[in-house]
């Protein structure tokens, strides 16, 4: 076209250009400087060195080290423009396309036509931004701006995935009840099966889009602490970079709890369809529950710092007066005839006794005990045996002892050698049960 006509046009005449310098210059100086390879170079250093060993007067010496750097700029132009030409030219492509498939959808009335059209789009946008990224320069900030509307896009096309899954989960629920009206309890089951269904797909779409986010907050940030390395280097032109990245992850952080107010409000449509269920499809009756449902799901409790002690004080609970709360991946729950058994009261406790286990603390293979039928015979002998063995030591010999600092949640060991007394602090562990 026009544009990639005068691109080309623009090219040769620069190349053209340079040519009739260099020709110039050889004439000139009688020496053949091979202009074109110093022109690849790109430590001036070096193409200064080689233009001193021609033998060039200065006023020579500095035109040719301008025609070389004239050079490096017109090439670097070049490169840029030929990005932004394949860039339009991707785009016009793409609004071309686009413009041929709205107007097979607009002289179409099938729905079928426009979703398909629609996942057609998305996948052009995602090959344009993905031909773009190849082109970028890497670590530039529109690479960064790239990346993140390509998540955006698959983000988007999860979405629609999702949402086409679950009409079709819905559709084929739908017509099982039709099919099964007058068996009860076969439909009830069907409406259960199917929720869950729904419920499984929309927490994995949700999730999948957390993890996309979570990807690119790490990015972020990984990239603001170079660019921060960068600042403290001395190189005052990366402020801007920081600032854009540190817009980036604001926006990321605003859609990771938009996202997290979606789900939100799709926990409240699972408990409503799960209530609807419950009822027998009575509609009335569920929907006189649904605003508590939505209130208690809304309010409940989530302890994802752990906690010794969990509130009485919540909207909903079970037949046992449990407390309804949200429990997240990879966290332990104990009943509160767990917590009886063993004799904990906090989560404390339990760290400390994991931590002296892996410490071997708690046991002695040394002396091999035995307790059995509640004597304490062969214990009591151990017991002395130790005694005596303590006391046969030398008195100067160095001693041990641990202690546990509950305010400051540390652990102590205090060692005694030689008159002199070292303390030891180490953090205990943090964990939840």
């Amino acid at each position: 076209d026009v544009r990639r006509a005068l691109f080309k046009e623009t090219e040769e005449l620069t190349n053209k250009s340079f040519e009739q310098q260099i020709k110039l210059v050889e004439e000139f100086t009688g020496e053949k400087l091979n202009l074109d390879e110093l022109a690849l170079e790109s430590d001036e250093e070096v193409i200064r060195q080689r233009l001193r060993n021609a033998d060039l007067d200065d006023v020579t010496f500095g035109r040719v080290l301008e025609i070389i750097r004239e050079r490096k700029i017109a090439q670097q132009d070049l490169i840029e423009a030929n990005q932004d030409l394949v860039e339009s030219e991707t785009e016009l492509s793409e609004l071309q396309r686009d413009i041929a498939d709205q107007e097979v959808a607009l002289a179409s009335t099938n729905v079928e036509k426009f979703e398909q059209l629609e996942d057609e789009r998305l996948t052009n946008e995602i090959e344009n931004v993905n031909a773009r990224l190849e082109v970028v320069k890497a670590g530039s900030i529109e690479e960064a701006r790239l990346h993140k509307e390509l998540n955006d896009l698959l983000l988007e096309q999860q979405q629609i995935a999702a949402d086409e899954q679950l009409e079709r989960d819905e559709d084929k629920a739908e017509k099982a009840l039709e099919a099964t009206a007058e068996n009860e309890a076969k439909r009830k089951e069907l409406i259960e099966k199917s929720i869950d269904a729904i419920d499984a797909i929309i927490q994995k779409s949700f999730d999948k889009r957390n993890e996309a986010i979570d990807k690119e907050l790490v990015q972020s940030k990984d990239a603001q602490d170079r660019i921060r390395a960068g600042i403290e280097a001395g190189n005052e032109d990366a402020l801007q970079s920081l600032a854009v990245e540190e817009r980036r992850t604001e926006e990321l952080e605003a859609k990771k709890e938009a996202n997290r107010k979606k789900a939100q409000r799709a926990e409240a449509a699972i408990a409503l369809l799960k209530n609807l269920g419950e009822n027998g499809g009575d509609l009335g009756k569920t929907l006189g529950n649904y605003n508590a449902i939505l209130a208690a799901i809304q309010a409940a409790p989530s302890f994802f710092d752990g906690t010794d002690e969990t509130s009485s004080d919540v909207i909903m609970s079970d037949q046992y007066g449990g407390v309804t709360g949200f429990v997240h991946a990879k966290e332990q729950v104990w009943s509160q005839k767990d917590r009886s058994d063993v004799g904990f009261k906090t989560r404390d406790q339990i760290k400390d006794i994991v931590n002296s286990e892996n410490r071997n603390l708690l046991t002695d293979s040394n002396i091999g005990l035995n307790v059995i039928n509640g004597d304490n015979g062969e214990l009591i002998i151990a017991v002395n045996k130790m005694q005596r063995t303590l006391e046969s030591l030398p008195k100067n010999m160095p001693t041990s002892n641990y202690d546990y600092d509950a305010k400051g949640k540390y652990h102590i060991q205090t060692i005694k050698s030689q008159g002199k007394i070292e303390r030891i602090r180490t953090k205990a562990n943090t964990t939840w049960a």
